[in-house]
């Protein structure tokens, strides 16, 4: 994962705090049980609420700092069949301080989203997680020629572009899963419904940053490189680098 404080990656390494369990609201003690203790938080007659949390510490020697989860899984029963939600959020810290820096080669429109989808994280994974499906919509109709009307289909597509780096192109079959995670109602085999979670979220902003350098960020570095020593070669009057076969015609 990435450090919510120093913003670098750190192994997971979360260890269980302590896991309660509110009681059933039919228990005679319960009400007044919830009333003693505000951890707990009674959902109906059938219905039970699960609290539990995790910590690490981050592994980077310039940072150690402790970082503490919060889960709170309500399970309610429908026709008999129970139904689960987990809601997990940051306890510590209380903001993430981490800052993400974008290259100033990304257009605006791109960065404006990409950093309102990191500011979200902590708050709402799954909303992060379809503002970052806009992101990555938008870069692969740019930058990789997609002109697929749907995401799923646009990522199928550049995932068999052999073009590109294969473990960046497995990658996008698996944003596509957690894409359709966050933008629909899914349900596992046991009818409770599966979310995106933090880690998945956080997960699709670094492919992004990864498209954002493969598209945008390393093609600018290296016709920059290129404008300075075709500068310098004209200056030692050296002659004009020939055209590669496979080169387009127009600026190199």
């Amino acid at each position: 994962m990435r450090c919510p404080t120093c913003g670098q990656n750190t192994p997971d390494d979360w260890k269980w705090f302590t896991v309660e369990q509110a009681p059933r609201a039919s228990d005679p003690s319960a009400r007044r049980y919830a009333r003693e203790d505000a951890r707990h938080e009674l959902r109906g007659p059938d219905d039970r609420c699960y609290i539990s949390i995790d910590w690490m510490q981050c592994a980077n020697a310039d940072c150690k700092e402790i970082v503490l989860r919060v889960h709170e899984r309500a399970e309610e029963f429908r026709g008999g069949v129970p139904i689960s939600h987990t809601d997990t959020w940051l306890a510590r810290p209380r903001h993430s301080t981490a800052n993400r820096s974008i290259d100033p080669t990304v257009p605006e429109r791109f960065r404006r989203d990409f950093l309102e989808a990191a500011a979200i994280l902590e708050v709402s994974p799954r909303m992060s997680a379809v503002l970052s499906r806009r992101i990555l919509a938008d870069l692969l109709e740019e930058y990789a020629g997609r002109d697929e009307f749907r995401l799923g289909s646009k990522l199928k597509a550049f995932s068999n572009d052999t073009q590109y780096l294969l473990t960046v192109r497995k990658n996008s079959q698996y944003l596509n899963e957690i894409a359709d995670f966050g933008a629909h109602t899914q349900k596992d085999d046991q009818a409770q419904i599966i979310d995106v979670d933090r880690d998945e979220a956080e997960w699709t902003l670094a492919f992004i940053e990864r498209l954002f350098n493969l598209f945008i960020i390393e093609p600018a570095y290296d016709e920059a490189m290129r404008a300075s020593i075709e500068e310098k070669s004209k200056e030692a009057r050296r002659a004009e680098l020939p055209r590669l076969p496979d080169e387009p015609q127009g600026k190199p």
